[in-house]
């Protein structure tokens, strides 16, 4: 009987072991499927999956891997009722919030969708789902819904493209400083988005009344390439806004330009800014070679003439002249013989009293040109005799020739040539000449004469 006993308790512990290890070793249900699926049987997976879920099985893990594996494998309905079972009780978990949007933008269901990605924007404010979500509410049309987002959005770094159309709503809103804020974000990297952010930003800091910080920033533009017409554009907006101050500034930036200036001067010229254009051109012209200058003048000059407005540069001359520094007075004269070369003796015949022989000397063939008008024959012959002909570009030297025909023989035309061929400094436009006075002296071709040649040929 005893015997029997321990028999019956010996076997009844066994059960009991079994039982327990059942309970421990047994896989569950998320188990399961996840040991099939690892092993490449995700159909299998999927169906088991199915099985048990039908049976009541609800765990988060469960529902979120048969979400994954109908997606899959399976069926897309059994996938989406295992994203609701869990969003059902938890409207907020992130894990089926994001299957929700994978589910709902595969299968085009847009309502749903957006539910969800707001869902998503409100607990983790991720620019990538406020991006998508706000992209998905104006592809629907939805323009209030995109712009509700985007300015309760402020402190979210979007792309550059969307931080200019979330700058453009909070500026209609009056939020000018969070505007601000989030268009500093577009204005700095490459793209279609980029101007008119840069644009929109510089408007929105003189609305601040912050000239200074957007003429900073224009400044910089400028220096890292602005194109000439969109700095033209800046510059116009400060005078339009009666900045004059800033928009001179603005207008001398271009001095660190390489070429001169000339697309942004006309354009200032052109919207009846003389005063604007003069600023570009002086402010490039400082610090240059004479020749480069004078190019600057002559622009300047000839947008003043052809917008008939001769008075800033009257001003510009009357006022140089009465300098005491040389530089100055000759910058007069130069801008005085732009005026000569476009309009003729009588555009300066009001200001001829002005210009003294000291700084004429300083611009001897254009001296010599104001003594033909005049008549002053030896007046022509003492300027010219001043004038470094090889330093000449192509119109002064035809300049030079029709002057020496006035005042100089033969003989003294082959004279002064002389020496700027025999040091190739001779301007093509003058041999010619040089050729024909040297023939008419008696001086034989100087073509073939060796003693005035170096070996060098002609300045081409």
């Amino acid at each position: 009987m005893k015997r029997l006993r321990g028999v019956f308790f010996a076997l009844a512990g066994t059960g009991l072991l079994s039982l327990v290890a059942a309970f421990f070793v047994a896989p569950g249900p998320f188990q399961s499927i996840s040991m099939l699926s690892r092993d490449d049987r995700g159909e299998a997976a999927a169906k088991l999956g199915n099985s048990i879920f039908s049976q009541g099985e609800e765990g988060d893990a469960f529902l979120g891997k048969l979400a994954d594996l109908n997606r899959s494998f399976g069926d897309p309905d059994a996938q989406a009722r295992a994203i609701e079972t869990v969003l059902a009780r938890e409207p907020y978990n992130e894990a089926a919030l994001r299957r929700a949007v994978d589910y709902y933008a595969h299968r085009q269901d847009t309502t749903a969708l957006v539910t969800a990605l707001r869902r998503l924007v409100e607990i983790e404010h991720d620019p990538d789902d406020v991006e998508r979500l706000a992209r998905t509410l104006r592809l629907w049309g939805d323009h209030d819904g995109e712009r509700a987002l985007l300015i309760s959005n402020v402190s979210v770094a979007l792309s550059p493209d969307l931080s200019l159309r979330q700058g453009e709503f909070l500026v209609r809103e009056h939020r000018l400083d969070e505007a601000v804020t989030v268009l500093l974000r577009a204005v700095e990297t490459n793209g279609t988005h980029r101007w008119p952010a840069r644009r929109l930003l510089f408007d929105t800091f003189l609305d601040l009344g912050k000239v200074e910080a957007a003429s900073e920033q224009a400044e910089v533009w400028v220096s890292a390439g602005l194109g000439e017409d969109r700095q033209a554009e800046l510059v116009i907006r400060l005078a339009g806004r009666k900045e004059t101050q800033a928009a001179r500034s603005l207008a001398g930036a271009a001095h660190g330009r390489a070429k001169l200036p000339e697309t942004l001067a006309w354009t200032l010229g052109n919207h009846g800014h003389v005063d604007l254009a003069r600023e570009v051109a002086m402010s490039w012209s400082k610090g240059r070679e004479r020749k480069d200058a004078i190019r600057a003048m002559r622009l300047y000059g000839r947008i003043a003439v052809s917008l008939n407005d001769l008075r800033p540069l009257y001003r510009d001359i009357q006022s140089l002249l009465a300098s005491e520094a040389q530089a100055q007075r000759e910058m007069a004269v130069d801008l005085a013989s732009v005026l000569y070369g476009l309009k003729g003796y009588q555009a300066i015949a009001g200001i001829r009293h002005l210009l003294a022989r000291e700084p004429l000397s300083s611009r001897p063939l254009f001296a010599a040109s104001i003594a033909r008008s005049e008549s002053q024959t030896m007046a022509i012959r003492g300027f010219l005799k001043l004038v470094d002909v090889g330093t000449l570009n192509e119109d002064e030297a035809l300049e030079w020739r029709d002057l020496a025909k006035v005042a100089f023989s033969p003989d003294e035309i082959a004279t002064a040539l002389r020496r700027a061929f025999r040091n190739d400094d001779l301007p093509p436009a003058l041999l010619p000449v040089f050729r024909e006075a040297s023939r008419q002296a008696g001086f034989g071709d100087p073509l073939f004469d060796r003693t005035l040649r170096s070996g060098a040929s002609v300045r081409s």
